[in-house]
């Protein structure tokens, strides 16, 4: 794998912020790009040490890989296959404080399975099915993300029926993850939009320190936000975009896909998400807050 970053010599390119009195929302491109050849970017950090995790899928080869960082933007040069799952932020903590789940969909079966682990590293498969699809999902699953509340349950959104409305949907579990039941559709209230690019889709929450959950999302490529003062059952979408392929510098990006977002030590937030360059070649980019 070839080195990627620009090492210490990195700033953030100055790009005018969406429109937000909320600092936490403006998020400024990085300069250069975390990955090669990469999609489904999955940062996660390491708070004793600082070491930030970048798992994502290799465009060329379907693997799993990951790379460490010290700083988050200028990675190792060799990427390796996925060892185990430290620190990857697809790992639920379920309601006991002590088990931790990761949602896997099988694409065969059509059916949600899951595996689970009592150190966040190692994970067990575990038998039986989470979640199946509902009638008005048209047997199908697309992008999910799954979190503890704290009433005690495991939230699921998830994208169902891909070929129509293609929108998030709720789902909820009151078992610590085991199994899961249909709440509600239409969580972003765009069911009406006309399904496909019309959509918000790729979501991923994040918890806020005061509590809050932020939901980001992408529709026709560029990145918004949604924000839950209610735990996690429902969202209002915040003003302005939180980011657009436009904004970035040294490259022209096709697409904005996948964003996941981490909390950094100094308190600001850091998106990583992948980008079909004009070139067509996969690139994890990332965008950071002031």
């Amino acid at each position: 794998m070839i080195a990627v970053g620009a090492g210490a010599q990195q700033r953030r390119r100055a790009s005018s912020p969406p429109t937000s009195t909320d600092t936490s929302l403006a998020f400024y491109f990085d300069s250069g790009f975390r990955a090669l050849n990469a999609t489904n970017p999955a940062p996660g950090i390491d708070p004793a040490s600082g070491t930030f995790y970048l798992y994502y899928t290799d465009h060329l080869t379907g693997r799993q890989m990951v790379m460490t960082s010290s700083d988050g933007l200028t990675f190792a040069n060799a990427a390796e296959p996925r060892g185990d799952w430290r620190f990857d932020p697809r790992n639920t903590l379920m309601p006991d404080g002590k088990t931790w789940r990761r949602y896997e969909w099988d694409l065969v079966n059509k059916l949600m399975k899951s595996s689970s682990s009592t150190d966040g590293i190692h994970f067990t498969a575990d038998t039986g099915t989470r979640y199946t699809p509902q009638a008005n999902d048209a047997n199908s699953i697309g992008v999910y993300d799954a979190f503890s509340d704290r009433s005690g349950g495991v939230v699921l959104l998830y994208i169902g029926d891909l070929t129509g409305a293609n929108n998030i949907r709720r789902a909820y579990s009151r078992d610590n993850g085991l199994a899961f039941t249909f709440d509600r559709g239409d969580v972003l209230g765009d069911a009406g939009a006309g399904g496909g690019a019309n959509s918000y889709v790729d979501e991923k929450t994040i918890r806020l320190p005061d509590g809050r959950i932020r939901l980001f999302t992408m529709k026709q490529h560029v990145i918004d936000s949604f924000i839950s003062n209610d735990d996690g059952y429902s969202f209002t979408r915040e003003a302005g975009a939180r980011l657009e392929r436009s904004a970035y510098g040294g490259a022209t990006l096709t697409s904005l896909n996948d964003p996941v977002v981490v909390h950094l030590a100094d308190g600001r937030d850091r998106m990583y998400v992948a980008s079909l360059r004009s070139d067509n070649v996969w690139v994890i980019v990332s965008a950071t807050t002031k």
